[in-house]
């Protein structure tokens, strides 16, 4: 006898949100039966206009018994995807599997398609991809049950792109799922492997864990690293080395107080190139993360410390803290430099001295009025090189920033001030100048940009020119510019 069926179209909802365009949805749903009027499945479409004309469109179909068979996609743009289910079923009709399938293309033309292949209970057992570019991918999903009930497993993946280039990769899972090993390898030489290993006590408990890496290049350039972990996923040390003799390693360390509370944390990294230099690195944190002190050393004689010392008034409170850094490079020159800084984190001072003889000290003061209102900042700085020159200069500042007065003194005898308007200079006995008269004067002093002497010209109480001076600069050790010496 010869069976038939046919569909009956229901409309679900129909809503028309634009009557001019058209715009709207509707959904539809078409009932299938056989000869005999029993439902064997169902159709849904759902059908979008939008006010510019676009329109989309999904179909989804059923059995009897609402699982999914397919579905679609589609629109005037030029995309569209379809989706099959399909049930996997042995000779006597026992489900053994499902297998879905998809494929999609976008406006261009490019498409693309997948396949997954699932067991019985929803176990992926092998999926497949390719594209129309020329790239494409198998992926096989193998577990085993031991007698304990427990599995373990792997997915191979073996691939190639548009460029003909292949691939393999194998991942391996303990029966706990987590990844216990996985590699690599392509048709251009690049290969690595990466293992996870679980430490365990003489008593069989977990220590730790350790993740190994190694990879080549096609080249045959090689490295391995090796990081190690506690029972808590806690980093506690790394270590690398290559093939063309670089190395380092690191190592964590956390130290506890007498009640067991971490007091501190350490980091030392340990460093050797290909050409056997050396280094070491350390540094110290508190509890919270703060760096308390680190230090540097290398084969070369170039070393350095830094140190964070807290500042605290006699009840105990903190007023802030200083920062002190000290060097030596290989040729035995050494510098110390500190930086302090406030309750609220700003810099109240910064020192500088080397075995050269130069030294520096800049103060930074805040100045506030009877009602304790900032009202702006002094900046002062003295200085010195290894000859004995030295200078002081103090720069005052508003409280938005802008400078109100500077003024300027060094050992050369030059002596300035500036107030806006104009510098007032206080010369040396020798010159032949009148101090009285020479009152008042405009200087354009050297800068870093140009280095030129630059002239001084003095006037009298009634603005009567006295003269003209010639001006060069003065420079520390490093050649850095504070500001002119007047010849007379």
């Amino acid at each position: 006898m010869t069976s038939s069926s046919s569909d009956e179209r229901e409309i679900l909802a129909e809503a028309v949100t634009d009557e001019a365009s058209g715009a709207g949805v509707t959904t539809e749903v078409l009932t299938s039966t056989d000869a005999e009027g029993a439902v064997i499945g169902y159709t849904q479409i759902t059908t979008i206009k939008d006010a510019a004309g676009n329109s989309y469109k999904t179909t989804a179909v059923f059995d009897a018994g609402g699982l999914m068979l397919q579905s679609s996609y589609s629109d005037s743009l030029g995309y569209s995807s379809s989706t099959e289910y399909q049930v996997v079923t042995a000779s006597d009709g026992a489900v053994i599997g499902y297998t879905q399938t998809s494929t999609s293309t976008d406006s261009s033309g490019y498409s693309y398609g997948s396949t997954v292949e699932l067991d019985a209970s929803g176990n992926v057992n092998r999926s497949s991809y390719a594209d129309s570019a020329g790239n494409s991918s198998t992926t096989e999903y193998q577990f085993a049950t031991g007698s304990d009930g427990a599995s373990a497993g792997y997915a191979q993946t073996s691939g190639t792109d548009a460029a003909g280039r292949t691939y393999d990769s194998t991942v391996i899972y303990d029966a706990s799922g987590r990844v216990i090993e996985s590699s690599y390898a392509d048709s251009e030489g690049n290969s690595n492997f990466t293992e996870y290993r679980t430490v365990t006590n003489d008593d069989g408990t977990v220590a730790g864990y350790v993740q190994s890496f190694t990879s080549t290049d096609p080249s045959g350039n090689s490295s391995t690293s090796t990081t190690a972990y506690d029972v808590n996923g806690t980093v506690t040390g790394s270590t690398y080395v290559d093939s063309s003799g670089n190395r380092n390693s690191t190592e964590y360390q956390t130290q506890t107080d007498a009640a067991g509370t971490v007091a501190v944390y350490i980091h030392t990294t340990t460093n050797e190139d290909a050409s056997g230099n050396t280094s070491t690195a350390t540094t110290v944190y508190d509890a919270t993360g703060n760096l308390l002190r680190s230090s540097f050393a290398d084969s070369a004689g170039n070393s350095s410390t830094t140190e964070l010392q807290v500042n605290t008034d006699t009840d105990g409170q903190s007023l802030g803290y200083t920062q002190i850094t000290t060097t030596q490079d290989s040729s035995g020159r050494t510098s110390a430099s500190s930086i302090t800084y406030g309750a609220n984190n700003s810099i109240t001072e910064v020192s500088y001295t080397d075995s050269s003889g130069y030294s520096s000290v800049t103060e930074y003061q805040i100045t506030a009025d009877a009602d304790g209102a900032v009202t702006g900042s002094i900046q002062t700085t003295t200085a010195r090189d290894g000859s004995g020159y030295s200078y002081t200069s103090t720069v005052t500042l508003d409280a938005s920033g802008n400078m109100v007065q500077s003024s300027y003194t060094d050992t050369m005898a030059l002596v300035s001030e500036w107030m806006g308007s104009y510098e007032a200079f206080s010369w040396p006995e020798e010159s032949t100048t009148d101090a009285s008269d020479a009152a008042y004067g405009f200087s354009q002093p050297p800068t870093e940009e140009s280095y030129a002497a630059r002239s001084l010209s003095v006037y009298d109480s009634e603005a009567f020119s006295l003269d003209t001076y010639t001006a060069g600069p003065v420079a520390d050790h490093n050649d850095h510019h504070h500001g002119a010496v007047f010849f007379l």
